[in-house]
C-alpha cells in the first residue's frame, strides 16, 4: 500500500482533512506528507492500549507510549496543523483476554499546544473550533517549516538498506499487501 492510500485526504465543507490510522500516526513522515498535500487537520482514530497480549501469548513488558503528549504536539508544530487523536477508553473483554485502552484522545493546535484532552477513564466527546487563521506564525522573520524544507536532504530516507541495527534492509511488499514484521502471516 503506497502513501497515496495511507495518506488519505478529504474535504469536509471545503476544509482539507488528512486521515491516518492508529500506528501510522507515530511516523513523522506521514503527517508531513498530509501537510504538504494541504491538510489543515489530521484525524487519527486509534485503539491504543496500555499493555497487550502478543501472538505468542505473552504480555508486553513495555507500556504503550502516550503519543498524545510525546509526538503529536511536535508533529502539529512542525507542520503547522491541527491534530485530532481519537482513542478508545476503558476495558474490552474477549473470553479470557482483556485490553485497557489509554483513553488519551486529544486535540492539538498548530502551535503544538493541547487544546483539549479526554478524561482517560471514561468515554469523552471533544469539540473544538479548528480555525487556522486564528494562529499566527511560530517563528520570527516568517520562517516556515513546510515552505523552507529541502527535499533533496531527505534522499537518505528513501533508501531500503540502512546502517542502524547492523545492516537493516526494509522489506518490499507487493502492491496492496503489507504485513507487519513479526506478525503471523
Amino acid at each position: 500500500m503506497g502513501a497515496r492510500q495511507i495518506c488519505l485526504m478529504i474535504k469536509i465543507n471545503g476544509f482539507p482533512v488528512g486521515i491516518l490510522n492508529c500506528y501510522e500516526a507515530e511516523f513523522p513522515e506521514l503527517s508531513r506528507i498530509l501537510a504538504v498535500k494541504g491538510a489543515k487537520l489530521i484525524v487519527i482514530p486509534t485503539a491504543a492500549d496500555t499493555y497487550w497480549k502478543m501472538y505468542n501469548g505473552q504480555w508486553t513488558d513495555v507500556r504503550y507510549p502516550d503519543i498524545s503528549k510525546l509526538l503529536l504536539p511536535a508533529f502539529s508544530y512542525a507542520n503547522n496543523i491541527f491534530i485530532s487523536y481519537i482513542n478508545h477508553a476503558g476495558y474490552e473483554f474477549l473470553g479470557k483476554d482483556f485490553w485497557h485502552y489509554e483513553g488519551n484522545s486529544t486535540i492539538v493546535d498548530p502551535h503544538g499546544k493541547v487544546v483539549l484532552s479526554a478524561n482517560k477513564d471514561q468515554a469523552t466527546l471533544l469539540i473544538a473550533d479548528v480555525v487556522p487563521k486564528y494562529y499566527g506564525p511560530t517563528h520570527p522573520e516568517n520562517a516556515n517549516y513546510l515552505r523552507d524544507r529541502r527535499p533533496r536532504l531527505y534522499e537518505e530516507l528513501l533508501k531500503t538498506k540502512v546502517k542502524f541495527d547492523g545492516d537493516h534492509v526494509y522489506p518490499s511488499y507487493p502492491e496492496g499487501e503489507y504485513i507487519y514484521p513479526g506478525f503471523p502471516k
